[in-house]
């Protein structure tokens, strides 16, 4: 883990660096700069995860500090205070800062786990905060994919957003499994505090879904969370801009809360340890930090193009005639990064400039920076299949850029096979032979990404049984019924009708002829004086000798031999997306 700290105070430096150098959980590097214009060009030439910051008390909101915290935004910011004041910890995390801690007593333990957790936080917390921003954006052209749902985290976001700008509002605050905890909560809260206890996570989804505005924070212990499973806290409700969640966990492990807050939770508190003033402090953090995040995301929804300013532009675009079209449709731009995801901060509605068998060309509103070569475009489609106007989608390649005033033009054409993010074989899985898994080319965070986003939807391909270890495709046959080695021999064996001798076919040879050894019945006729057995074996592996098998599956992976009923079983999904095809969008056109 690479640490960028900024600190112009050398003792203050020092005693840090010396608290670090005690903790010994993981690899760490830390890279010290006494100004934020050092700091600033440090951040922009290294590769940096975390940044550290101490803030003395004479450092403000509107000095070299605080432009360099609002510059670091999409950066894991950790701060250290001189000062213990929860408000004036509040105020600069409203203003960037992920976390903060005062100086006082700090270990190098605290702070390395609030840098964790700080770095785990960021990547959930932007994807949550994308696609609030995306379906908002957007819902005007994306009324049938959005649903119900964009509207009301709209309203939850406004509402929310207002409620925390008001000093005076009462805050909501939910506790899953109460075991004392709201006894240090009720007298020590500085607003007004209201207080539900809730049992199980059922009435709490209950609850918000009656009242979706009502809960602005919401603990969680532990031993409820792992007895409803991590599953049952990935619903709707519970994501942004549903009310964040704090889990007091009893796991004092940094790894432990990294996992957690990388899953679904804003904060992890070790209840063991935590005292009133260090749970307070996390509630009071948590709220200014959603503060900040609803304030982002709202300055993005405003600065965004509506679909009145792209049809205002597409009326007064240059327009190509002859073989090439103006559709008037909406268009969707989605960036593609380079592991194949979606970039979804960069995904703009666009409008077409021209269409044509070998390319799409088309202009989005002003980009900071160079735009992505690689895009995925959207285009709104109703081709008389009776399914109503949807999206359909095709992978272009930019060819050429202009910037004419207010957007950027982009010529593209279609993504040969090959190279197409969107054709059947990145779609479909295929068998690993070094894993004995089926994978996708895409990974599987760029495949979530494009079904939340509805370009691609799942479908089951097959049911698979596979290995409970290392989860290996299976083979599944028969095998011995003590050591389960397919490696069996079977023995002739024949039984005697008239007798009902049952015994090896070398017990019944006698001079060239089979005569039975119990009765002594010479010239036996196959077929009607016995038949011959074949199911009896001999285990090469262990000796054992019988008659009946068992159901054995071998890992093709890890060659482990197990009995079937013991195999896991798995779904692979293939994916299908509604492919832009162009020509019949050329024709509906004309």
């Amino acid at each position: 883990m690479r640490i960028l700290y900024l600190e112009n105070d050398m003792q203050n430096a020092r005693q840090v660096h010396s608290q670090l150098l005690a903790y010994k959980g993981i690899y760490w590097e830390l890279l010290h700069c006494r100004t934020a214009v050092e700091a600033a060009q440090a951040l922009s030439q290294d590769s940096i995860d975390v940044v550290l910051i101490g803030l003395g008390e004479e450092e403000s909101l509107e000095g070299a500090y605080g432009h360099f915290v609002e510059s670091c935004e999409g950066m894991p910011l950790v701060a250290i205070l001189d000062s213990s004041s929860s408000a004036i910890a509040e105020k600069w995390i409203q203003l960037g800062v992920c976390d903060s801690l005062p100086r006082a007593n700090l270990s190098g333990e605290q702070l390395m786990r609030r840098m964790r957790i700080a770095i785990a936080r960021q990547p959930r917390s932007q994807a949550e905060q994308d696609l609030v921003q995306y379906r908002q954006v957007f819902r005007p052209v994306l009324a049938g994919v959005g649903g119900p749902e964009v509207n009301e985290a709209e309203n939850e976001v406004r509402e929310f957003s207002c409620k925390l700008h008001d000093d005076d509002a009462r805050i909501s605050i939910a506790i899953l499994k109460d075991h004392g905890t709201q006894k240090h909560l009720c007298d020590c809260f500085d607003q007004p505090i209201d207080i539900q206890v809730f049992r199980d996570l059922n009435s709490f989804l209950a609850n918000l879904r009656s009242n979706p505005n009502e809960i602005d924070c919401a603990l969680v212990e532990q031993d409820l969370f792992e007895r409803e499973g991590l599953e049952a806290f990935r619903v709707p409700e519970l994501r942004f801009p549903g009310p964040p969640m704090l889990l007091l966990t009893t796991d004092r492990s940094d790894a432990g809360a990294v996992s957690y807050v990388s899953d679904c939770f804003e904060d992890c508190i070790p209840i063991l340890t935590a005292t009133t003033s260090s749970l307070l402090r996390s509630i009071g953090q948590t709220m200014a930090r959603r503060n900040q995040v609803i304030g982002r995301v709202e300055r993005a929804i405003q600065s965004a193009p509506r679909v009145a300013d792209r049809r205002q532009q597409a009326r007064g675009a240059d327009r190509r005639l002859a073989t090439r079209y103006l559709v008037h449709r909406p268009l969707l731009a989605i960036p593609v990064l380079t592991d194949g995801s979606p970039d979804r901060s960069g995904i703009r509605e666009a409008f077409s400039v021209d269409f044509g068998t070998g390319g799409i060309g088309f202009q989005i509103s002003n980009h900071n920076g160079i735009p992505s070569r690689n895009w995925v475009l959207g285009v709104e489609c109703n081709l008389d299949d009776g399914l109503g106007d949807r999206f359909h989608f095709s992978n272009v390649l930019v060819k050429n850029v202009s910037y004419p005033q207010g957007g950027v033009r982009m010529g593209t054409q279609f993504q040969p096979s090959e190279t197409d993010l969107l054709r059947q074989e990145s779609l479909i899985p295929t068998l690993d032979s070094d894993t004995g898994q089926f994978k996708h080319k895409l990974s599987n965070r760029a495949i979530e990404q494009w079904i939340e986003l509805g370009v691609l939807k799942p479908e089951i391909l097959h049911r698979i049984q596979s290995c409970p270890e290392c989860r290996g495709l299976v083979s599944n046959g028969k095998g011995c019924r003590d050591c389960g080695s397919p490696n069996i021999r079977f023995h002739e064996m024949i039984h005697h009708y008239a007798c009902a001798h049952v015994g090896n076919a070398s017990e019944f040879e006698n001079n060239q002829e089979l005569s039975c050894p119990k009765c002594l019945t010479r010239s036996l006729v196959n077929g009607s004086d016995f038949e011959v057995i074949h199911s009896h074996y001999e285990c090469a592996e262990c000796g054992h000798e019988g008659s009946e098998f068992e159901q054995v599956g071998t890992c093709l992976h890890c060659r482990l031999r197990f009995p079937s009923n013991l195999a896991l079983e798995e779904e692979v999904y293939g994916y299908h997306v509604d492919r832009l095809d162009i020509l019949a969008l050329l024709d509906s056109a004309g």
